[in-house]
């Protein structure tokens, strides 16, 4: 049931761009995206957003709102067998064919991010989301293998939103993933088959009782 999916680096990402230079490398593309990260900002201020929001599972409140319904919006248009659910201290934990993923929402709004490693740095200064993101990831595998009854893999991801005046990356983690809002679902689309249809439910039925506290 361990999954080793090949190691993933963002296709859309020139391994030689300085982290200065803006993911959205296409000028007009890039005014694009800060237009909606500013009408997303405005929605995520909202009160009726924030209502919509937890009826939705989606966390609407705080200043990182709209990133985490960018992601949100995105990881929803994954393909029939996968599931998107929250789990004890993850944004999201989704689960499909490709195997079970703790997804850890950066939002980082006319930001440069930079990775190299477990260096995880915001405008030059560092950030422990991939720590976090390891051992969050490794303590929900313990709880799904003691919900299942066997041992559950969970790869941990770091998904960035924001980041308008760079986001590069020049060696992932070991053991965790970088993507950006663009490529978080064509890299989960794209992982190999590791769990059938049965055991992946299975794993959602237990990450749901988890979540309820059941």
């Amino acid at each position: 049931m361990t999954a080793h999916p090949a190691h993933y680096e963002p296709r859309h990402i020139d391994q030689s761009v300085d982290p200065g230079v803006a993911d959205d490398v296409d000028e007009s593309e890039a005014s694009g995206a800060a237009a909606r990260e500013h009408a997303l900002a405005l929605l995520g201020a909202s009160p009726v957003y924030a209502r919509v929001a937890r009826l939705l599972g989606l966390d609407g409140d705080g200043p990182f709102a709209a990133g985490r319904t960018d992601i949100g919006a995105r990881l929803a248009e994954l393909p029939t067998g996968w599931r998107v659910m929250t789990a004890p201290g993850l944004d999201h934990l989704v689960v499909g064919p490709g195997g079970v993923f703790a997804v850890s929402l950066q939002h980082h709004p006319d930001a440069a991010v930079a990775v190299d490693g477990d260096g995880f740095r915001v405008n030059g200064r560092h950030h422990r989301c991939i720590a976090d993101v390891r051992r969050q990831s490794a303590r929900v595998a313990k709880s799904l293998a003691g919900a299942v009854g066997h041992p559950v893999a969970v790869r941990p991801v770091v998904a960035v939103s924001g980041a308008q005046r760079g986001f590069a990356i020049k060696r992932q983690p070991r053991d965790v993933t970088v993507v950006n809002r663009k490529t978080v679902t064509p890299f989960l689309h794209a992982q190999p088959v590791a769990l059938d249809a049965d055991t992946a439910e299975r794993i959602t039925a237990a990450a749901a009782r988890l979540a309820g506290g059941r």
